[in-house]
């Protein structure tokens, strides 16, 4: 699983697969947020960033056909930003250290999403994963392992899930529907931190795109 807890001004693109083919690209320089909603419109490819990573950056122009991770380097060329990759569909952005963009592991692109939030957020948001986690291996059709889904909702004051909402499908109609069960019964136990903005986006990945089933046996 790959689970990246955001609050706020996340913005996600989602889809089912994309493969590495090449793709053709007409995406002018821009202010860097419409920038990557174009990119991910024409690739489908999943990309979380915080909303304030983006204010005064202007893209690069992309032009031509590229596989979509040399399109993204490309696009993000001088903006100070760099791709962190789970997967081929799945990237995190963070602040350039000055390298290339890397392939990560799961685990390492997940940290370095959380690695935004200061302390008191990055345990928050380890609390809902925990919960999350045992939510979903509690049931079959919701334990996680072969499909991968993006999950969006707010915590209450007493704690709860509210305005629960999936990010498009699981695959299975019948297992989303399991998922929002789940979830939208689920108590968090304490509510967030009152600095930390909503709502929370947390992705699972299927072990296929990197991602690691730690369900309880």
């Amino acid at each position: 699983m790959l689970w990246v807890a955001f609050g706020g001004s996340l913005r996600m693109a989602w889809s089912e697969s994309v493969g590495p083919q090449v793709v053709l690209f007409n995406i002018p320089q821009q202010p860097l947020a419409k920038a990557l909603d174009s990119f991910s419109t024409t690739t489908g490819v999943v990309g979380l960033y915080q909303a304030r990573l983006a204010i005064g950056r202007m893209s690069r122009p992309v032009s031509g056909q590229y596989p979509p991770a040399v399109a993204l380097a490309l696009l993000l060329n001088d903006t100070g930003l760099e791709a962190r990759y789970a997967a081929a569909t799945a990237f995190v952005l963070v602040p350039a250290d000055g390298g290339a963009p890397l392939t990560q592991a799961a685990g390492s692109v997940a940290r370095a999403a959380i690695a935004q939030q200061d302390m008191t957020q990055r345990g928050y948001s380890a609390l809902l994963q925990a919960r999350i986690n045992d939510a979903l291996c509690a049931g079959t059709a919701t334990r996680p392992g072969d499909y991968r889904v993006a999950l969006n909702f707010r915590v209450g004051p007493a704690g709860d899930i509210q305005q629960f909402d999936l990010l498009g499908s699981s695959g299975d109609a019948q297992r989303d529907e399991a998922i929002a069960q789940a979830l939208r019964a689920l108590a968090i136990g304490r509510p967030a931190p009152a600095h930390m903005p909503q709502p929370f986006t947390m992705v699972v990945l299927p072990t296929s795109s990197g991602g690691t089933l730690d369900c309880r046996r």
